[in-house]
């Protein structure tokens, strides 16, 4: 992802990002530094998802229905703010 977001052009972009990972700190460590990386580049950070809330995670039957609500919030959110 990050030789993704250093090759791309960003400029006047408005972006979402979205993340997982096994541990709550990690998805917000991860996110954060895309953010970064991506506010450097130009971009407009309009909506992160995974670090603030219950991330996704396949094991110990996730995900769930409120995974599944709060990632379509997400999606409404982002697409609303357009």
């Amino acid at each position: 992802m990050m030789r993704f977001i250093r090759n791309g052009i960003f400029a006047g972009r408005r972006v979402a990002l979205f993340g997982t990972a096994g541990y709550d700190n990690d998805a917000q460590r991860m996110i954060g530094i895309m953010a970064d990386a991506l506010e450097k580049k130009g971009a407009t950070i309009i909506g992160v998802h995974g670090g603030r809330e219950r991330i996704f995670v396949i094991s110990l039957g996730r995900p769930h229905q409120e995974d599944f609500d709060g990632a379509k919030a997400f999606a409404r959110e982002v697409v609303g703010s357009g």
